[in-house]
């Protein structure tokens, strides 16, 4: 699905405090589309992954908090993220590339729609995968 996404926006003002033009992401967001459509991983396991990031989804939606603040959910959830690896193992898959991809895709897409001016790989500093 496309999004009528703006190419670029302040991401804070000059109180460090977060712009939200949209505050609430649609129902029929794609998480992990990619992941969801590969047999090889678990749909139990993606679905932890997507409840993960439901967690950086809530806080923003929340709203008021600075991109510091911000940063630090993304780097819990990516930490939570780095722990699902070993799961992901003993149930015959594996966050390769194709997870690596998807995970950080559904991220990147996720600021993009809150009009996070926020570099990916900033973003996922703390990703293991």
């Amino acid at each position: 699905m496309a999004w009528d996404l703006p190419l670029k926006r302040e991401w804070a003002d000059s109180s460090g405090v977060i712009n939200e033009t949209r505050t609430k992401l649609p129902a029929d967001f794609a998480f992990l589309p990619e992941m969801y459509a590969d047999a090889y991983f678990p749909d139990f396991l993606v679905d932890k992954l997507r409840d993960l990031l439901l967690e950086i989804v809530r806080f923003i939606e929340e709203g008021g908090h600075t991109a510091q603040e911000l940063q630090v959910v993304l780097d819990c959830v990516i930490q939570k993220t780095n722990e699902l690896a070993e799961e992901f193992e003993e149930n015959g898959s594996g966050v390769e590339t194709a997870a690596r991809d998807s995970i950080g895709g559904t991220v990147e897409n996720i600021l993009r729609y809150f009009d996070a001016d926020m570099d990916i790989e900033t973003a996922i500093r703390m990703r293991e995968w």
